[in-house]
């Protein structure tokens, strides 16, 4: 039997859909211990693998939570077979899912010289770039699932966020962009204070060859309407991680977008953008809904 920690890393699924699914759509049914705590069985971790896969390939959870383990086994094996590369990369929580799993060892263990090794691997054997969206994404959704469920320390969650931003800085020195690059201004709403996801699209939006302005954490609209006139900024970016469906975050998009010139798009990320996604429809702010969306907005601002 196994924790929900293991539960996701290898479906690939936050702590968060795995407890949906069950409450929702009774996908599967763990075990309890004495202190409340889920368990599941290979069978039942198996069986979030195959839900995991089969609706990233477009089948509604809805339609196929109550299936027969057999049931799902067969129609995951015609996916595997319409759709061998795709098989490929969800299977098994996605090939990333052991080197994610190695990284979680060595925060814990917190061994900053393990976890910048295992990075440099994924960067020399697949590139830069699936470092940033492969690995370090998953990561830091793993880290915030953990820490929320009480399976990770503060302490061990503030070493995440340090070794990455440690690495992170070293690793991005070499972007360098041109002087008349356009700027980009990337900073989060007042009150989310988790930076790791802005440090991640100020890093890719360097290697594309973007000036960026980082500007930390918790901004208040004015402040930032401010510093993206005064910089001259091509676009301004926002990361919304943490905390949970903030009613504040509505009302800061609307004064930051009224308060910013009509000419500088608002692009905004993050765990959490998709709760505000009826407001950002309405202001016309760009949402990324992964973070491989990053890249081809950027690199339609500057066409």
């Amino acid at each position: 039997m196994h924790g929900i920690k293991i539960a996701t890393l290898k479906s690939g699924l936050t702590s968060h859909v795995i407890r949906m699914w069950e409450k929702r759509y009774a996908a599967v049914e763990p075990e309890r211990t004495e202190t409340n705590r889920r368990l599941y069985s290979d069978e039942s971790i198996q069986r979030l693998i195959y839900l995991a896969d089969l609706t990233k390939s477009g089948h509604s959870i809805g339609h196929i939570a109550n299936l027969s383990d057999e049931k799902l086994s067969e129609l995951h094996k015609s996916l595997q077979e319409s759709n061998p590369k795709q098989a490929e990369q969800t299977g098994q929580g996605g090939i990333y899912a052991p080197v994610i799993a190695a990284t979680l060892t060595a925060i814990r263990n917190f061994d900053q010289v393990s976890l910048e090794k295992i990075f440099d691997k994924v960067v020399k054997e697949a590139g830069y770039s699936c470092l940033l969206e492969k690995v370090l994404i998953p990561l830091i959704h793993n880290v915030g699932e953990l820490w929320h469920d009480g399976e990770l320390m503060a302490a061990e969650e503030h070493a995440a966020t340090s070794f990455i931003k440690d690495y992170l800085c070293v690793s991005a020195r070499p972007f360098s962009s041109a002087t008349n690059a356009p700027k980009l201004l990337i900073t989060t709403p007042q009150g989310q204070l988790h930076e790791i996801g802005a440090t991640i699209a100020a890093t890719q939006a360097r290697k594309l060859g973007w000036q960026v302005i980082y500007l930390g954490t918790s901004l208040q609209p004015d402040e930032i309407a401010g510093a993206a006139e005064k910089i001259g900024a091509r676009a301004v970016v926002l990361s919304i991680v943490y905390p949970l469906d903030d009613p504040q975050i509505n009302v800061q998009l609307r004064k930051l977008r009224s308060q910013l010139d009509d000419t500088i798009p608002i692009i905004i990320g993050g765990a959490l953008s998709k709760l505000y996604t009826p407001t950002l429809e309405e202001l016309e702010i760009i949402q990324l809904k992964t973070f491989a969306d990053l890249s081809p907005e950027l690199s339609k601002l500057r066409e």
